[in-house]
């Protein structure tokens, strides 16, 4: 286990350069012009070329990322071009607000995606289970920034019952995390009522429905473990997508988060910050895919043993 435990985590380290040096090239390769949007356009062409010089944007792009991958491996994550303070300093003070996003909802989605999909499962062809699939079909089909405007007027503007933007309380995060969740949860729904069907129509649960056991013992005893193998594998994968996702939420919500901060850099062409939170970013999902595994290990004797050998 350890072994496989320390080999994930070199694998990291490819990841990482991949992930950098593909949006690197991206940035570098955008139209515009960093250099005139942090001048202005009264700057002279003199400026203009100083400033360039200043930040190595007169070397070649491919020299230009290897300085500053040497640079963030000395510890150094740079500064921003636009306002001049650390990234790694930036990042710290927002990250908070991104990660309780992105757990508020995944609780959210394991709460209410679990139990509904399981209910489901367990009264399959009856008219919850058709309305649990209708109300996944639903809102996995609705865009997550329309979800968030109708949360906003209805339980903000015309209820009154909670904060429409900001931070400050959990009342504040309620609609956010409720907004973040409605694909995942409806994903949710879905996969985990597909897994507890198959493993329902399994013969050993045949056989301990025929020995008496009564239908709860059957379903949380000896489904549920096994029908939710595949589900916790893709729990950490929406834990790491609610990273991407947060982005849209963050900007409806007005949540300080690093979605935000990284949207505005990148329209600012502002490279060390987007580069920053990529890495940051690269290495938490690596991290989460990781704990993942090892929680599925734990589930499943078989995959530990794999592991092991």
């Amino acid at each position: 286990m350890l072994r496989y435990i320390l080999k994930r985590i070199l694998l990291i380290i490819p990841v990482v350069i991949g992930i950098t040096f593909f949006i690197y090239i991206v940035l570098a390769l955008a139209p515009g012009d960093p250099v005139s949007l942090m001048l202005g356009s009264d700057a002279t062409s003199e400026q203009l070329a100083a400033m360039r010089h200043q930040l190595g944007m007169d070397q070649n792009v491919i020299v230009r990322y290897l300085l500053y991958m040497k640079t963030v491996l000395s510890g150094d994550f740079c500064t921003s071009w636009l306002n001049g303070r650390p990234v790694f300093n930036e990042f710290l003070q927002r990250i908070p607000h991104t990660f309780a996003l992105a757990v508020n909802s995944l609780i959210i989605t394991i709460v209410f995606g679990l139990s509904m999909g399981i209910f489901a499962a367990a009264r399959q062809n009856t008219p919850v289970d058709n309305i649990t699939l209708v109300f996944a079909l639903v809102f996995s089909s609705i865009p997550t920034f329309w979800c968030g405007l109708m949360f906003q007027i209805v339980f903000a503007l015309k209820l009154g019952w909670l904060p429409s933007m900001g931070v400050g309380s959990i009342r504040h995060m309620i609609l956010p995390a409720l907004t973040l969740s409605m694909i995942s949860l409806a994903g949710q729904v879905r996969m985990t009522r597909s897994s507890m069907l198959d493993v329902i129509n399994m013969d050993y649960i045949r056989t301990a429905r025929a020995k008496g056991a009564s239908e709860f013992r059957v379903i949380m005893r000896h489904a549920v473990r096994n029908g939710l193998l595949p589900v916790v594998t893709n729990l950490g994968i929406l834990f790491a997508n609610a990273f991407g996702g947060a982005i849209v939420t963050e900007t409806v919500f007005a949540i300080p988060g690093i979605g935000v901060y990284m949207i505005n850099a990148a329209k600012a062409r502002d490279v060390p910050i987007v580069m920053g939170v990529i890495i940051f970013v690269a290495i938490i999902v690596a991290v989460i895919n990781l704990l993942t595994d090892l929680i599925y290990a734990f589930i499943d004797p078989r995959v530990k043993m794999g592991y092991m050998s």
